[in-house]
């Protein structure tokens, strides 16, 4: 599963263990575990790269780069090492990474451009105030106020109702809110919508979903003053959120869509401020997609926030 992906670079490995056990690695991460008996003989062949010696077999068709083979089953250390130290520091950055995975949308909030969409088509219009500080979004800094961000083009990720669809967003929360909106899709006087990704005063994360009876909570609490990346993929019968690379809840559902309601950041999509749903939050890094972002690349992006929140 999530093997193979268009014009995306992943590191393979594959470990053979003297007890039989056959593992697959991609970018680090186990994808695949099987015991098995290996002949000798079937050893003792051609090394073959991009194809195989059988008859009528397919060759490979693309690149490849950094091909190794050991007399020896290299260490889970040994491992660690080969994908974060080797392949991962020549991997792209989380904006390209981002990008490479073809978004509907992607707001990077540079602070030459902060409303425009990296991908050219869907730029944000403020209401109230904002800043940009470091290349991130910062929203209602030291005030609470009706400030947020809104775009009308909202045919972006789900296309129609229960079809594939992704997000992913950075956040860094320092203050307790009663109901912060990250981003959404959402009429909070109905408590209906597409979606709704908040932090509320349990300084967890919650992602709602065609109602507010439907929702994933995160585990732990981010209310820290630390950047987190969050990511939100759909297959079309399951809700996944993750925070910071980990699953941490879970919900198979149907997505609706809804063309009617305005995509916002910091707000809901009436930006109602009888209901307080202003987030005093920094932002980076909102995208969307018409597709499942697989576990591998969330792990894959993780790693390349860990490397850029630092900067920020």
């Amino acid at each position: 599963t999530y093997g193979f992906e268009e014009n995306i670079w992943k590191s393979y490995i594959v470990r053979l263990q003297s007890d039989g056990t056959i593992e697959i690695f991609i970018n680090g991460v186990v994808a695949l575990t099987a015991t098995a008996t290996i002949p000798v003989n079937a050893i003792r062949t051609y090394n073959m790269i991009a194809g195989t010696v059988a008859t009528g077999a397919s060759n490979f068709e693309g690149n490849l780069s950094n091909i190794a083979v050991y007399d020896f089953a290299l260490s889970d250390e040994e491992l660690d090492k080969h994908v974060k130290r080797g392949f991962m520091l020549n991997t792209k950055t989380l904006k390209s990474l981002l990008s490479a995975l073809n978004p509907d949308a992607y707001w990077t909030f540079d602070r030459l451009s902060p409303l425009e969409d990296e991908e050219g088509h869907y730029d944000f219009t403020a209401t109230g105030t904002y800043s940009s500080q470091k290349n991130a979004l910062v929203l209602n800094d030291g005030v609470i106020g009706n400030n947020y961000l809104y775009t009308a083009d909202v045919y972006l990720g789900m296309k129609s109702t229960n079809t594939h669809w992704s997000l992913t967003i950075s956040a860094k929360n320092s203050s307790v809110q009663q109901d912060g909106i990250l981003c959404a899709q959402w009429d909070q006087s109905l408590d209906t919508g597409v979606f709704k990704l908040e932090i509320d005063n349990s300084t967890k994360y919650i992602f709602y979903m065609g109602t507010g009876a439907t929702f994933l909570t995160s585990t732990t609490s981010y209310n820290d003053g630390k950047w987190h990346f969050i990511t939100v993929t759909y297959d079309g019968d399951v809700t996944r959120l993750y925070v910071d690379g980990v699953e941490e809840a879970s919900v198979s559902n149907t997505h609706i869509f809804d063309a009617s309601m305005l995509l916002t950041v910091g707000n809901d999509s009436t930006a109602d401020a009888n209901h307080f749903l202003e987030a005093r939050t920094d932002i980076d890094d909102f995208a969307l997609y018409s597709r499942e972002i697989s576990p591998v690349n969330v792990t894959t992006l993780y790693e390349q926030f860990q490397k850029k929140k630092d900067l920020l």
